[in-house]
């Protein structure tokens, strides 16, 4: 249980900072989830914090 709250307290630090979840990130495009991990294995950067991938926003600007 204090490892879920603390992945939560992270997942909200991350999201003010311009990251967003591989989920909110294709909400946020108008594309598929399929789509963003399509663009992740082209080049899009991303990184795993507490076993979820995140891009940043800045970065999905250049793909769409």
């Amino acid at each position: 249980m204090r490892d879920q709250v603390a992945d939560q307290h992270i997942a909200r630090a991350i999201s003010r900072q311009g990251w967003l979840t591989v989920e909110e990130a294709a909400k946020a495009q108008g594309v598929s989830v399929r789509t963003i991990r399509r663009w992740m294995a082209d080049g899009l950067p991303a990184t795993m914090i507490g076993g979820k991938k995140y891009v940043h926003v800045a970065n999905l600007t250049r793909m769409s």
